[in-house]
């Protein structure tokens, strides 16, 4: 439980090293969820930085601040080391990827699956040893791990790591960029749009050393990305992928024509569109548009990981028989190849590039004495790419109000799990097969309910 630690990099070589399996995880996380972590995952040593939670002191614990202090000065050259043996496909890394229902999920990874992103991304956007990628995102998550960690390191080139990049520190950015003479930054849609309002005339200083940068963790929309580029003069690369395909599958070519509204092509990897009829999905583009060759996105190759630790029943529902995962987004390819993202099947919200599981925050709610059902949503913000609303509907006579909510619900959950909006309504809307309705409720949230309405009478 470290939060951008210089160590992850070795610590991941060394466990490679001795076929250990590292399992990185975000220290911000609520103390039950993480006593809930160590109690499923039963770990043979935990890395802090600088004190254990108070909950682990049984745990044999190593603090990296204390016995790492003379490890910058080493330096380990080819052929310092005695020579290993190791297996690319034993399990090297699991990330943790949800929360609360039914204890933790745990994606696994293998070196060779590291290895084959890495290597395709490096040799698409052309890396080079010279090159300095700067990291501000955290190191739980496998975009910093892929994108600003095994890309560049697979290419020989270097890292500079940063502190967890917030609304407080954006206003160095361009500044930090200048002084590490970056070539290779790395963005997330939130983080952009925040630096459009701090910069709106463009960069402050000057970044001569800079090539490009990437985009990920979360849906860009095209206006942002366009935006962008023209104001700070800057070529965005953006991805798709998910942490069970290691990262990016598909990748915004660096020549030719930009798809501002296309997440790019395959990435050396196997792209399936599954046709299928989901009413209930959530749409991102018009549905003429949408339905017109789309189907759920299926992916297989390299970047496929081993599945879920422990957990039969979800790699059956999320692997084919014959290697592909199935994704849960909605996509489809337009006439040049592109690959565009127009919906999704999964309930899962994306605010800040962090994922929230719709059922987890119902779970919890259910247990409100007043509560008699809820529905968490996503609503689009140009800001954070989705807002959390919690959609709630009271028992008969219960009485409470949506701070009241917001203020218990912050004392069971991990603050990224926290809701923007907490609403009450009668009844929540049903289909036919007596499942929830949720684009019902995101139209009658947004509005556009009320505006299909008017248009149906005039």
């Amino acid at each position: 439980a470290v939060r951008n630690h210089w160590a992850i990099y070795p610590l991941l070589a060394a466990c490679n090293a001795q076929r250990i399996v590292l399992c990185p995880v975000d220290p911000d996380l609520h103390r039950d969820e993480l006593s809930q972590i160590v109690s499923d995952m039963s770990p043979a040593l935990l890395f802090v930085k600088d004190q254990g939670p108070g909950n682990f002191q049984n745990h044999k614990m190593v603090r990296l601040d204390e016995a790492l202090t003379e490890l910058e000065t080493i330096v380990v050259k080819d052929g310092d080391h005695e020579s290993f043996k190791i297996n690319g496909s034993d399990n090297l890394l699991m990330i943790y990827t949800s929360g609360t229902t039914g204890g933790s999920k745990w994606v696994m990874l293998s070196s060779n699956n590291l290895l084959a992103n890495g290597a395709s991304l490096a040799k698409r956007y052309s890396i080079v040893p010279e090159d300095r990628f700067y990291c501000f995102l955290p190191t739980h998550h496998m975009n910093a791990l892929m994108i600003t960690g095994m890309m560049p390191l697979t290419a020989g080139a270097s890292i500079v790591l940063s502190d967890v990049l917030s609304v407080k520190n954006a206003k160095n950015y361009w500044q930090n960029l200048e002084k590490h003479k970056i070539t290779v930054a790395s963005l997330v849609p939130s983080i952009m749009a925040l630096l459009n309002k701090l910069f709106p005339n463009g960069k402050p200083i000057a970044t001569p050393e800079l090539r490009f940068a990437f985009c990920g963790a979360a849906p860009l929309s095209a206006e942002l990305w366009q935006d962008f580029e023209e104001r700070f003069g800057l070529a965005i690369y953006q991805g798709y992928g998910l942490t069970e395909t290691t990262c990016w599958a598909v990748s915004t070519p660096p020549d030719g024509p930009r798809h501002y509204d296309s997440v790019g092509v395959p990435l050396d990897t196997e792209i399936h569109i599954e046709p299928m009829e989901d009413s209930d999905a959530l749409i991102l583009e018009a549905p003429s548009i949408a339905t017109r060759t789309g189907g759920e996105v299926w992916i297989r190759g390299p970047i496929v990981g081993g599945g879920y630790y422990n957990n039969a029943k979800l790699n059956r529902e999320s692997l084919t028989a014959d290697g592909f995962f199935r994704t849960g987004d909605l996509g489809r390819f337009d006439e040049d190849g592109f690959l565009h993202i127009t919906g999704r099947l999964k309930e899962i919200i994306i605010r800040n590039g962090a994922n929230v599981f719709s059922r987890d925050l119902d779970h919890i709610l259910a247990s409100h004495p007043a509560i008699k059902e809820s529905k968490t949503i996503g609503i689009p913000d140009s800001l954070v790419g989705e807002r959390i609303y919690c959609v709630c509907v009271l028992k008969e006579g219960a009485t409470t109000q949506a701070l009241e909510i917001k203020t218990w619900l912050q004392q069971q959950i991990s603050q990224h799990m926290w809701p923007d909006a907490v609403m009450f309504m009668g009844f929540l809307p049903h289909g036919a097969a007596g499942k929830i309705t949720t684009n019902v409720i995101r139209k009658i949230i947004t509005g556009q309910l009320v505006e299909e309405i008017l248009q149906s009478l005039n």
